[in-house]
């Protein structure tokens, strides 16, 4: 049947519109991969901000009232563990640097570190060097508990030992402050433009969705025409045969598929965010599901209205089969 001015424009919109979803599905589905340095830059940050603080609160420990107290009862109060430490209080007061100290110590986990080794090379030695006697300190700890059950062992450093760890080749603010710059300075793509990983996600995934609406509602208009689906046109192609409606069915569960994979991928910076209660990052992640919730949902809204099979069945199917075109 021959196309209409109507049908002719509808075609052409979505088409367009179809190009633009599957490329920026396609870029999607590229922007995982990214994932992977996001995590191990937080991880590198988390590692610098713990060391700096480490040596920021053990120098704040000489002016804590509580823990001057404790030192002039008792001298040797440098070589007892830290758990010991952190269950004494003077009127009621703790040694807050101590806690804070113990604090960081829990966040310098294997999984941290080793995350926080893959992000460059630049960073990678430093780190292993560091590692290096922190393994040693624990199994120092280990050996003079043998029967401690506790899965927490830097409880068991004594100060002078932690004060050891937090020196060694400690970081300074300079390599914290460069450390956040080069956050803030993560390209989106090859464009240049100074994103990371969830603000350009969101990005991409907005305009896909943006251009699948748009998509959706010219394909609702393109069916209000008494010839759809028309000769030369977008659907008159695909409405061919059962293998070509398919193909169109399969082409339109891509984006969708695409964002939720995105946002399935998401799902480690969404625990990270809520360790570190980035609040901004948790907010991205969960624009992201909602994005790809919604993309789901006009998927499903274009294939519940699928390509009219009237005219176009395979002319050798029906013969074979001995019954008329589809109706």
């Amino acid at each position: 049947m021959a196309p209409t001015e109507h049908d002719i424009r509808c075609a052409t919109a979505c088409t367009r519109a179809g190009v633009a979803v599957l490329l920026l599905a396609v870029v999607s589905i590229g922007l995982t991969e990214q994932i992977e340095k996001a995590i191990e830059l937080n991880r590198l940050l988390l590692y610098t901000h713990a060391r700096v603080t480490l040596r920021s609160e053990l120098r704040r420990l000489g002016g804590d009232r509580a823990w001057n107290v404790i030192l002039a009862n008792n001298p040797t109060a440098t070589n007892w563990p830290l758990s010991k430490l952190l269950d004494y209080a003077v009127g009621g007061r703790r040694i807050e640097p101590l806690h804070r100290v113990a604090a960081e110590l829990r966040r310098l986990d294997e999984d941290t570190l080793a995350a926080a080794r893959r992000y460059s090379p630049k960073y990678d030695h430093a780190i292993y060097e560091w590692e290096l006697v922190r393994t040693g300190l624990k199994s120092v700890v280990l050996q003079r508990r043998p029967r401690d059950t506790s899965t927490d062992w830097t409880a068991g450093l004594t100060l002078q030992e932690v004060t050891m760890l937090s020196d060694f080749d400690a970081p300074s603010i300079e390599q914290l402050d460069a450390l956040l710059k080069e956050k803030t300075g993560v390209t989106f793509l090859s464009s240049g433009v100074p994103l990371g990983y969830p603000a350009g996600a969101t990005i991409v995934q907005s305009a896909t969705l943006l251009a699948f609406f748009y998509f959706s509602l010219f394909y609702r208009e393109a069916r209000e025409s008494r010839t759809f689906p028309a000769d030369g046109t977008l659907f008159g192609a695909f409405a061919r045969s059962r293998t070509t409606r398919g193909v169109f069915e399969g082409l339109v569960l891509i984006p969708a598929g695409a964002a939720m994979y995105a946002a399935f991928s998401m799902w480690p910076l969404w625990r990270m965010g809520l360790a570190d209660r980035n609040i901004g990052s948790l907010v991205e992640i969960s624009a992201n599901i909602a994005i790809a919730l919604s993309m789901v949902i006009v998927a499903n809204s274009v294939r519940r209205k699928p390509l009219s099979s009237t005219l176009y069945d395979d002319e050798a199917e029906q013969a074979a089969a001995g019954k008329p075109c589809d109706t």
